[in-house]
């Protein structure tokens, strides 16, 4: 299983209303990710930080799948 399999839309999307929430430079201080200088996210126009997306993003998907796991 490869370190990203459990991230879906959903996540992504999670992660980019937090980032939308808290502005780019709280975001990525509030979770320890640089600016991103070379790969960059696009949605609805606007530019993300690919690697601090797609970093939280797995996060949301590691505690959905923890807190599913716990409920069987």
């Amino acid at each position: 299983m490869g370190l990203f399999d459990d991230v879906g839309h959903a996540d992504v999307v999670s992660a980019l209303e937090e980032y939308d929430k808290l502005g780019r430079d709280d975001f990525l201080a509030r979770y320890g990710f640089g600016r991103a200088h070379d790969y960059v996210l696009w949605h609805d126009g606007r530019t993300y930080d690919s690697k601090a997306i797609l970093g939280v993003a797995r996060q949301y998907a590691c505690l959905l799948y923890t807190s599913d796991a716990a409920d069987e």
